[in-house]
């Protein structure tokens, strides 16, 4: 079903404890639902998109106990490849995350350099959930893949993303957007050159 009023009344018909959707469908789920409706939530997390603080807010007025969660990642190292568990520290701003477990992320800039902390490059990844590419006609095509000597001096394979972000100095990633020409609907990255193309 697309309505959030049934999203609402299954959560509390069924007593559903744990919710993971793109933070669109929370804003929808949170617009549409009576509190005592969600109750039954424990664990929530967004993920695909930015998440709002907005939504945070609303979630923690809603459902005090419930731990929240950012998850992320591009589709091409198995969607959840990165995460942060919300505190009430973050209040403006929700970090991006830390990469999971045999995985890490870089943060490079036009010249294939790694920014220091608070200096905002692309996103790439590299870790045991990255593809091996992009098939098509039965030929793995390698766009958007690409080697990089690591901090420590090892070459490693990574993806490149269409996002931008910092570390700080906690190791934490901050998204500050994407790279011109690419955009999210639905947490589904699209480059603009496809749609104009389709057009």
């Amino acid at each position: 079903t697309k309505s959030a009023m049934d999203w609402a009344r299954l959560v509390e018909q069924h007593q559903i404890s744990v919710w993971s959707s793109v933070p669109a469908i929370v804003d929808m789920l949170l617009a549409c639902a009576e509190p005592p409706q969600l109750q039954s939530l424990r664990l929530i997390s967004q993920g695909g998109d930015y998440v709002k603080p907005n939504v945070i807010t609303k979630l923690r007025e809603y459902l005090p106990q419930a731990r929240l969660f950012s998850i992320g990642g591009p589709t091409e190292t198995t969607i959840w490849s990165i995460w942060h568990e919300i505190t009430p520290d973050d209040i403006d701003m929700i970090p991006y995350g830390k990469a999971v477990k045999h995985n890490r992320f870089y943060i490079i800039n036009e010249q294939g350099h790694h920014c220091p902390d608070y200096v905002a490059g692309t996103m790439v990844m590299s870790g045991v959930n990255l593809a091996n590419g992009y098939l098509k006609d039965g030929v793995i095509n390698q766009n958007d893949f690409d080697m990089i000597t690591t901090p420590e001096g090892q070459r490693v394979r990574v993806f490149k993303t269409s996002d931008r972000g910092y570390f700080r100095e906690d190791g934490e990633i901050i998204f500050s957007g994407r790279k011109e020409g690419y955009l999210k609907i639905r947490g589904v990255r699209m480059a603009a050159a496809e749609i104009e193309l389709s057009l």
